[in-house]
């Protein structure tokens, strides 16, 4: 396959930053909605956390609900070696 034809998939699948948060960031780019890099980090982070907690505990923190990042941290620093997959 040429790389040209890869792409042109690519593009029809919604890969290579034609997803959903392309697009969504265009609209906002136009109507001056952008949020700030730091805000969207923090969403991010939010959401890697929440994953974390449901691997290794079986349940998550409820949304809408303060995450305790220092507690959880420390309980993924205090689970046995070996007990969940490497990333």
């Amino acid at each position: 396959m040429k790389a040209s034809n890869a792409r042109a998939d690519a593009h029809q699948d919604g890969c290579g930053g034609e997803g959903e948060a392309h697009p969504e960031a265009k609209r906002n780019l136009y109507l001056g909605g952008l949020r700030l890099s730091e805000v969207e980090g923090g969403r991010f982070c939010e959401a890697a956390f929440r994953l974390l907690e449901h691997v290794t505990q079986g349940s998550f923190t409820p949304l809408g609900t303060q995450l305790n990042t220092d507690q959880t941290i420390q309980k993924l620093e205090n689970l046995p070696k070996g007990s969940h997959l490497k990333a």
